[in-house]
C-alpha cells in the first residue's frame, strides 16, 4: 500500500509542478488535511488539480476612430468580472501616441488616464519584454476594465493582452 501511495504522490507532484499555477495547487496539497487517511492527501491533490489550465487571457486589436472616448476591449469578455481572486496583467501598446488609457479593478483606478506607449504594429500582440505591465491583484468580483481615449484626431489600433492567474 505505501509503494502505490508514494507512486500517486510523485505522480500527482509532477502534474503539478507542470503547471502555470503550481504554486496555489502546492500550497492547497499541503495544507489540506480535514480529509482521513494518506489516500485524502491524493484526493486533496487531484481536486486542486481540477484548476489545471483555468488560467484566463484575451488578446484585441481595435481600430479607434478620430477622437474616440471610451472604448472597452474587455466589455464583451467572460471574465472581465473576476469570478475568483486573481494576478491581473494587461500589456497594451497602440500604433501612435494619441491613446490615453484608464484601467479599473472594482472601485480601484489602477492606472489614471495617461498616455499609452506609442510605436505599435497593427495586430501584432504586445509582449512584456517590450511594453510596460500594468499588473494588480483584483478580487473575486471586480469587474476589469481597460478604457481607451483617442487624442490626436488620429485612427489609432491598440493591440493588447490580459492575464488572468488565479490566486
Amino acid at each position: 500500500m505505501n509503494a502505490a501511495y508514494a507512486f500517486f504522490v510523485a505522480l500527482a507532484a509532477t502534474l503539478i509542478l507542470m503547471t502555470t499555477n503550481s504554486e496555489w495547487i502546492l500550497r492547497t496539497y499541503w495544507t489540506i488535511r480535514h480529509l482521513p487517511g494518506q489516500l485524502g492527501n491524493v484526493k486533496a491533490a487531484w481536486a486542486a488539480s481540477a484548476l489545471l489550465g483555468r488560467d484566463p487571457i484575451f488578446a484585441w486589436s481595435i481600430t479607434l476612430t478620430a477622437n474616440q472616448r471610451d472604448s472597452r476591449p474587455l466589455a464583451q469578455w467572460q471574465y472581465r468580472r473576476l469570478p475568483f481572486r486573481a494576478h491581473v496583467r494587461v500589456c497594451q501598446r497602440a500604433t501612435t501616441v494619441g491613446v490615453q488609457t484608464t484601467i479599473y479593478s472594482g472601485a480601484e483606478t489602477i492606472q489614471q488616464r495617461c498616455p499609452e506607449q506609442g510605436g505599435g504594429t497593427i495586430g501584432v500582440t504586445p509582449v512584456h519584454f517590450t511594453t510596460p505591465v500594468k499588473e494588480w491583484i483584483g478580487a473575486a468580483g471586480d469587474e476589469l476594465i481597460v478604457s481607451n481615449d483617442e487624442v490626436l484626431a488620429g485612427t489609432p489600433t491598440t493591440d493588447g493582452i490580459v492575464y488572468v492567474d488565479p490566486m
